[in-house]
């Protein structure tokens, strides 16, 4: 079920906006379990990608503050021995 509805994603974002399909149903039920199956993929997008995404963003946010506090101590550390000198 997962992996359906990652291919659902994958689907949506990837193949629909490029190769845009008709879709022909023979029941209400295909219908309604295609609709459901839409439905949960984008929750799942919205639950897993997004926040990944942001975390990612963080991350690589906060190593760049790390190496820029580490240069300004070593650029510190510099300035200090030039003093001593």
């Amino acid at each position: 079920m997962l992996k359906y509805m990652l291919d659902k994603v994958l689907y949506y974002f990837l193949y629909l906006p490029f190769f845009k399909k008709k879709h022909t149903y023979n029941t209400f039920k295909e219908l309604l379990f295609d609709i459901l199956t839409d439905v949960l993929a984008i929750i799942l997008f919205v639950i897993f990608i997004k926040p990944a995404r942001f975390i990612y963003r963080e991350w690589k946010n906060y190593k760049k503050r790390k190496e820029e506090k580490k240069r300004k101590e070593e650029m510190f550390r510099n300035s200090i021995k030039i003093e001593n000198e």
